[in-house]
C-alpha cells in the first residue's frame, strides 16, 4: 500500500510539475504576444472595425456607418525605428453614408503610432482610404446638386475637361428644383485607383418638362499626393 501511495504521490508530483511548467511557458509566450506590435494592431483594428462603426468622412457632417464589415489578411509593417506602424489589411464594407449604400472592397493602409509608454494607438482614420473615396464621392454629388463649377472643378485630375464645357453637367446645372441623389457607390479599392459604379437619380425642371433620370456611372478616382481625384474627369 505504501509503495503504491508513493507511486501515486510521485505520479501526482510529475502531473503537477508539468502542469506548473506549462503554465509558465503559456504565460509567457502570451506575456510576449501582448507587447508585440502586430499583436496590439490586430487589436485594435479587430474591437474598433466591426459592424455598426462609425467613421468619419473629410469634407461633409455626416458618419459612414458600416452595416457589415469583414476584416480580411492583414500584415502590420513598422516604420521610423518601430515608432510607426502601418497595418496593411483587406476590407470588405457594407454600410451607408446618410441614403446612400456604400458597399468597397479592397485594401487599407491604417497608420498606428507607439506612444512613450509602448502602447500602440491609432493615428487617423480606421479606414482612410474609404472615407476618402466616399468623402470625394459625397463633394462631387454636392458639387452637382448646387451648380458649384468651382468644387467640382477642385475634384478632377490634371487634364479634365473644363466643367463648362461638359455638356451633361451643364445640363444638370440648368434644372430648377435641381436634386442629385446618389443611390449606391460599389467600389473596388486597387492599388493605383478606386474604381466606382454609382447609381444616381437626377431631379428638376427645365422649361419644357420635368426632369427624372435614373443611371448608372462608372467613375475613376486616383491618388495624387494625400487627395483622391476622378479621372480623367468628374463624370
Amino acid at each position: 500500500m505504501a509503495s503504491g501511495g508513493f507511486r501515486a504521490l510521485g505520479t501526482g508530483l510529475v502531473l503537477t510539475v508539468v502542469g506548473l511548467g506549462l503554465w509558465i511557458l503559456v504565460s509567457l509566450l502570451l506575456g510576449g504576444a501582448v507587447g508585440a506590435p502586430d499583436v496590439q494592431v490586430l487589436t485594435i483594428l479587430h474591437d474598433r472595425l466591426g459592424d455598426g462603426v462609425s467613421l468619419e468622412v473629410p469634407g461633409t457632417g455626416t458618419p459612414l456607418v458600416g452595416g457589415r464589415v469583414r476584416l480580411g489578411p492583414t500584415t502590420v509593417h513598422l516604420e521610423d525605428g518601430g515608432q510607426r506602424a502601418i497595418a496593411v489589411a483587406m476590407l470588405d464594407f457594407t454600410g451607408r453614408l446618410g441614403q446612400t449604400e456604400v458597399t468597397s472592397l479592397g485594401y487599407e493602409r491604417v497608420p498606428f503610432v507607439r506612444s512613450p509608454d509602448g502602447r500602440w494607438g491609432l493615428e487617423g482614420s480606421l479606414a482612410p482610404r474609404l472615407t476618402s473615396a466616399v468623402g470625394a464621392l459625397e463633394r462631387r454629388r454636392m458639387a452637382l446638386e448646387s451648380a458649384d463649377p468651382a468644387g467640382l472643378s477642385a475634384l478632377a485630375d490634371e487634364g479634365a475637361p473644363p466643367v463648362e464645357e461638359v455638356a451633361e453637367i451643364r445640363e444638370i446645372f440648368g434644372l430648377r428644383g435641381r436634386r442629385y441623389l446618389a443611390k449606391a457607390w460599389v467600389m473596388r479599392s486597387e492599388r493605383d485607383r478606386i474604381q466606382v459604379a454609382e447609381h444616381h437619380r437626377v431631379l428638376g425642371d427645365t422649361p419644357e418638362r420635368p426632369v427624372d433620370r435614373l443611371a448608372l456611372r462608372n467613375l475613376t478616382l486616383v491618388p495624387r499626393g494625400e487627395v483622391l481625384l476622378f479621372s480623367p474627369g468628374v463624370m
